[in-house]
């Protein structure tokens, strides 16, 4: 690569990291005595005490406006945008833990906290800077149940509640001067944790978001597909239906712009709250993954069942239920609903091929026959049911009379998605935080 062109990418990536950098306040834990836990217990409690101790301390961080940047074995690095907000939730931390080896006399996670406040260069899915490595060397110097803060954060705070003292000077790794570190003696502090939720809740990481708006997406689909295959139907035979709610993608199809700006909107907005959300409840999870295993197996039983023999598809098709209403589809591309049975009288709307309406009588003028069909509560049109053929328009059928039927093959296929949806459910897995 020439070096105009290495110049120019340093030079935008130098302008990208200037304008990331900000003050935050990063905390560090760290289990103590953990590999001694590991040694003793071996892997699958080890990993299950650090999974324990993630969902205890996660949603600590994310009360007190807090992020956690990563996990890096039985650590955790957390981002604050205020020092008392990392404060309070290092307090809150320790005060989660004693709480729990109060109640559990078998639970024995204890954690050094370390803080610092500074300069650093924010992105998306990490931090870079000094105030990372200065936060990590003084959580090192911590022991268990400790909380040290750096001398920023120390000056900010101590006047403020928080039982702050001098822990002491030390000359950290890589550094010339030493520093005083402070610490604070949260026992004495008010419960900092009381008000947090500390039910079962599971972080989630960027594959997993991806993952569940998969699964959020497909089942949207799924009842989508629901109600334009059975739903509107059997509604039908309960309550008179309009043409837009028998059917719904009128109202972005015939939409005016102003419509489809905010479905735009809301697209993006819930793709930036999906892009925020840390932690999904496991009944929801557990939900996504059965709607999306319903929809799977009504897809792998109906799409197949349509290549079978003619002989087996007849005996598929074979009726269950028979609605009381009738109803009428356009099958040209485009035809007219009138306000009288006539081509001389107005136009009400304008309807498309597939369009589906409900019938509500017919009427022979002539030698043509016309549907009234409804477009609104108290609001009927008519449609032409064949056009006759001229020299230079063929004849072609415009409106379709039929009345629906419930077969067993739409039967099977809905007993596939609630074994799909079973399958889902209990398929589920909780991955460890």
């Amino acid at each position: 690569m020439p070096d105009w062109a290495n110049n120019t990418i340093s030079r935008t990536i130098a302008k990208e990291i200037r304008q990331s950098r900000r003050e935050v306040t990063i905390l560090f834990t760290d289990i103590v005595y953990s590999t001694m836990h590991w040694e003793l217990n071996g892997d699958i409690k080890g990993r299950l005490m650090v999974d324990k101790h993630n969902r205890l301390l996660f949603p600590v961080v994310q009360h007190y406006r807090g992020k956690v940047i990563k996990t890096i074995g039985d650590s955790i690095m957390a981002m604050f945008e205020q020092p008392n907000d990392a404060l309070r939730a290092a307090i809150g931390i320790q005060q989660v833990l004693e709480r729990m080896r109060q109640q559990d006399s078998n639970f024995a996670i204890h954690v050094r906290i370390g803080m610092h406040t500074g300069q650093a260069i924010v992105e998306p899915n990490d931090v870079y800077g000094d105030v990372v490595n200065v936060a990590s060397r003084i959580e090192s110097e911590a022991d268990g149940d400790e909380i040290f803060l750096s001398d920023v954060m120390g000056e900010k705070l101590k006047n403020r509640g928080y039982f702050i003292n001098k822990a002491g000077i030390f000359t950290f790794k890589g550094k010339k001067d030493p520093m005083t570190v402070y610490r604070c003696d949260w026992a004495y502090c008010k419960d900092m944790a009381a008000d947090v939720n500390l039910e079962t809740i599971l972080p989630v990481n960027s594959q997993q978001k991806r993952e569940y708006f998969i699964y959020a997406g497909i089942s949207l689909m799924g009842v989508v597909a629901l109600y334009y295959l059975y739903l509107r139907f059997f509604i039908s035979d309960l309550m008179p239906l309009s043409l837009r709610a028998l059917n719904p993608g009128m109202w972005l199809r015939d939409g005016p712009l102003e419509l489809w700006l905010f479905v735009c909107l809301m697209i993006l907005l819930v793709g930036y709250l999906i892009r925020r959300i840390s932690v999904i409840p496991p009944r929801t999870q557990r939900l996504l993954k059965g709607c999306f295993g319903s929809v799977l197996a009504f897809l792998l039983f109906y799409l197949p069942s349509m290549l079978l023999p003619d002989a087996a598809l007849m005996a598929m098709n074979s009726s269950i239920y028979a609605s009381r209403s009738n109803f009428v589809t356009v099958r040209t591309e485009s035809a007219a609903l009138y306000n009288r049975a006539s081509l001389a009288s107005e136009v009400v709307r304008k309807v498309r091929k597939g369009d589906l309406m409900l019938y509500q009588q017919q009427q022979q003028v002539g030698t043509k026959i016309w549907y009234e069909v409804l477009v609104e509560p108290g609001l009927s049109a008519w449609i032409q049911s064949i056009r006759v053929p001229r020299i230079d328009i063929p004849g072609e059928e415009i409106g379709h009379a039929f009345k629906y039927r419930f077969t067993k093959r739409d039967l099977f296929a809905l007993l596939c998605a609630v074994l799909g949806f079973i399958w889902g459910v209990f398929d589920f897995r909780v991955r460890p935080a």
